[in-house]
Parts: structure tokens; sequence; C-alpha cells
């Protein structure tokens, strides 16, 4: 079972620029083509596609797909000035979904590395799981405040022992979904 890889990024800062280039050749190298399909970099300022990105694109064979997602306009500061894109990170998944082809999508932000083993073990527990669930080790806790407000807790849940109350949201810094969660995100939108 193959999974496409879907990176977020706002732009290639020289700090992770190193690192993105690494993520992508790690993700389209040969070790991983039993389990990569496809790679799908979203950025929200693409401006221009850096020399060894388009080397790596044009080797790729089809699998490396870059995508400006409509929120590159500006963000919700622009269209407040009146220009740019009135949608803000929703627009990244639903700019995503149009490359994704296969049943399991990895997101992943720009300075996260699921190494492979890691993926195989991540893909066979989804398996085995119910397909509306999605996997994740970024979980937030969520509780309402004296006022009624929301309170995220900023800690990723640990197994301590310690009784944890139940979360109700995975962060997408690396999460496993379904392609069908992209879509009904996106119907959504």
């Amino acid at each position: 079972m193959m999974v496409s890889v879907v990176v977020t990024t706002s732009g290639v800062p020289a700090t992770r620029y190193a690192f993105l280039q690494l993520m992508l050749r790690t993700y389209l190298s040969r070790a991983y083509l039993p389990l990569v399909a496809k790679v799908v970099v979203v950025w929200s300022s693409l401006g221009y596609v850096p020399d060894e990105l388009q080397q790596l694109h044009a080797a790729a064979g089809g699998r490396l797909a870059f995508v400006q997602s409509a929120e590159g306009g500006g963000g919700a500061a622009a269209a407040a000035a009146g220009g740019g894109a009135s949608r803000e990170l929703p627009s990244r998944w639903v700019d995503a979904l149009a490359h994704v082809s296969t049943e399991f999508v990895l997101a992943l932000d720009d300075d996260a590395l699921l190494l492979r083993d890691g993926l195989s073990c991540l893909l066979a527990t989804a398996r085995l799981r119910p397909a509306d669930e999605m996997l994740g080790p970024y979980a937030r806790t969520v509780a309402v405040d004296a006022d009624g407000g929301v309170v995220l807790d900023p800690d990723e849940l640990e197994g301590d022992g310690v009784e944890l109350p139940p979360y109700a949201m995975l962060q997408p810094r690396l999460l496993l979904m379904r392609r069908a969660h992209l879509a009904r995100f996106a119907a959504a939108a």
C-alpha cells in the first residue's frame, strides 16, 4: 500500500531549505519507492522554485508536484485590504487534493521527517484501524474555561500512566489520513 506525502510550507527560508531538500530526496529515493507514490509540496508563497528543486522535479518522473496554495495571494491581511486570497490555512489541503491519488495521505510540515520504518509502522497501524480514523502523534486536548472559552493544552499527549482527558484534534505537523478525509474537508471548505 502506498501513500502520497503532502508537505506544507510557507516558502523556502534559508534555515529550512536544506531540510526541505533532504525531505524530498528521501521520499523520492529508491528506498521509499514501495511506500511513497508521490510527494506534493504546497507553498503559500511559491514565488520561484530554486534550481535544485526544479532538478528534483525533472528527475522525479511525475512523482513530485509543486502547488501554490490559494492563500499565497497574501492571506487574511491582503484579503482585508481588498486583495489577495480569502482562504487561509485550509486552502493548503484543498489545493493538494487534486494531486493525491492514493488512499492514504501523509501530511507533514516542512520541518518534519518520518523515516521509512516509522512510515511502514504508521501505514500498518492505519490498515488495522477504522477508515474514519486519522493517526498522528501531535494531539491536543480541549477544555472550556470559566468564561466558556476554549483552551488548548500546548503539550502533546504522553502515555505516562496519568489518565488524560480525551483529545479533540490532531495537528497536521505529522498526520496520516485517507484521501476521503481531504475530499470531505474540501467539500466543506
